[in-house]
């Protein structure tokens, strides 16, 4: 349901760039029940970053915090912008174009 969830927000804010997407994962994947439209996943677990890029991404980027803590926001330093970084927010973005990285959150 997640992924299914996730790929119709995609359509919806990338309608032409989801059917290229769409298309890439329909040819590469591997799991008969997973709807896409991304071919990889990564969980990132109480892992403190810097300021980065996603180098390995070269398209949009979904980020969904889970997990038990306070605080937290996304910050795009380029872009002067703070985004709320709380379990459950969802946030669809370029994070291999924009360098980006987690601030102030703490285990609850």
């Amino acid at each position: 349901p997640f992924a299914a969830y996730f790929g119709a927000l995609f359509k919806v804010f990338y309608p032409d760039l989801y059917q290229r997407y769409q298309k890439v994962f329909d040819a590469g994947n591997w799991i008969p029940h997973d709807p896409g439209p991304w071919l990889g996943r990564a969980l990132v677990w109480k892992l403190p970053l810097d300021l980065h890029f996603d180098h390995g991404d070269i398209g949009p980027t979904l980020t969904i915090p889970l997990g038990f803590f306070h605080n937290g926001e996304m910050e795009f330093s380029a872009l002067g912008a703070l985004g709320r970084y709380r379990a459950g927010d969802i946030i669809l973005g370029w994070d291999c174009k924009f360098a980006h990285k987690v601030r102030d959150w703490k285990i609850a």
